[in-house]
């Protein structure tokens, strides 16, 4: 249980990581997140 508990934290931090680089790639959130160049 202790091996599986392990992998499943591992998997969770790289998870993490890829929705950090998606949620700035992201193009809803960019304009979102600067609304002066839309103004």
């Amino acid at each position: 249980t202790e091996s599986s508990t392990t992998d499943d934290v591992e998997k969770d931090e790289e998870d993490d990581e890829e929705e950090e680089h998606l949620a700035p790639i992201d193009p809803s959130v960019v304009p979102i997140d600067d609304p002066v160049p839309s103004s």
